[in-house]
């Protein structure tokens, strides 16, 4: 996995799947990263 650049801002979203759900309904910045967006981490 590569370095994050320190200089650019990075906030994750964290959702439940219940949240997730929900916005993904109304929210086409949530559809668009369902959509083409990576999963950096995932608990296993």
């Amino acid at each position: 996995m590569r370095a994050i650049n320190k200089k650019m801002p990075f906030e994750p979203i964290v959702l439940t799947p219940q949240e997730l759900a929900r916005q993904s309904l109304n929210n086409l910045f949530i559809r668009e990263i369902l959509k083409s967006g990576k999963v950096l981490y995932e608990k296993g």
